[in-house]
């Protein structure tokens, strides 16, 4: 397991990234408003073909 942290745009990071990996996971947050998201579509609608799978992990989920 390793942890990288994007610094640039994430879709050219996660292209250079995921073919060394068999499996990606991206944070993912509900915090964004309908505005954020009719201009900005949340990322992985946004990824159209990487070379690993990904998973999108919730992180406002509270146990």
């Amino acid at each position: 397991m390793e942890t990288r942290v994007s610094r640039l745009e994430i879709e050219p990071f996660l292209e250079r990234a995921a073919p060394h990996f068999d499996l990606v996971f991206m944070g993912a947050s509900r915090d964004r408003s309908a505005a954020s998201r009719l201009l900005s579509p949340p990322t992985f609608e946004r990824l159209d073909d990487l070379d690993a799978d990904v998973a999108v992990v919730d992180r406002n989920v509270r146990y």
